[in-house]
């Protein structure tokens, strides 16, 4: 399978809050790289529709990114989804 990343990807384990006007999300990012993140979040989120981000404990002011893709998957024994986030860090 061909690897169609732009950035690595870094392993992470930290909080970040996605909201919005109609949203307002505390996730778990478990990788960041500089286009992109991946959270676990309890409550699905629209894809294609631009959200805040602000970082914890990294305490970044809040940046845009766009919810690209979603997965609704199994983890210790509950449903979560899966969620890619593409971004610019830069």
């Amino acid at each position: 399978m061909e690897n169609r990343r732009h950035h690595p990807r870094y392993e992470s384990d930290f909080v970040a809050r996605i909201y919005d006007a109609d949203l307002n999300l505390s996730v778990k990012v478990i990788d960041i790289s500089e286009g992109g993140l991946c959270v676990i979040s309890e409550e699905p989120i629209g894809l294609e529709n631009e959200v805040n981000i602000s970082l914890f404990p990294l305490g970044e002011g809040p940046m845009r990114g766009t919810p690209v893709w979603s997965l609704y998957i199994e983890q210790d024994q509950k449903y979560v989804y899966k969620i890619g986030v593409k971004t610019d860090f830069s």
